[in-house]
């Protein structure tokens, strides 16, 4: 299969589950809660990840949770926000529209995916070689 038709094959199935990408997102809205303290965020994301048989790594900056998928030799990770109004962590964020804030992201996401695992995973690779965090991990800790 190229690439092409895997991107349509992943779109189509992403479109067919948009009912249940929303509603995970009005789950994690309907529940807000504060910074570096999104526990029952973390523990949605796990249990969604688990559904996909997705391996994935919890604890990340206290509550973060990243999922990795792994390519035929590489994994890639990926993380996106949008389609929302209002400052993050406030009483006036909420959502603009809602497949802007869920669906959309969830397949800027697989396509994002897509580009850098094929093809041998050659730009995750470059990517990787050539980047250098401005923060240790320490730091960011700190911040």
């Amino acid at each position: 299969m190229n690439k092409k038709d895997l991107k349509e094959i992943v779109l189509k199935v992403i479109d067919e589950r948009s009912a249940d990408i929303i509603a995970i997102g009005e789950k994690i809205l309907a529940n807000p809660e504060m910074g570096y303290r999104e526990f029952e965020t973390a523990r949605l994301v796990k249990e969604e990840l688990e559904k996909l048989s997705v391996r994935y790594r919890d604890g990340l900056a206290i509550t973060g949770v990243r999922g990795t998928l792994a390519g035929r030799t590489h994994n890639a990770h990926v993380a996106v926000i949008g389609g929302f109004r209002g400052s993050l962590h406030s009483k006036d964020f909420s959502v603009a529209d809602r497949v802007s804030a869920y669906v959309t992201p969830a397949k800027l996401m697989t396509l994002t995916v897509i580009d850098l695992l094929a093809y041998k995973a050659e730009k995750a690779l470059e990517i990787k070689k050539s980047f250098t965090p401005k923060m240790t991990k320490e730091e960011y800790l700190a911040f």
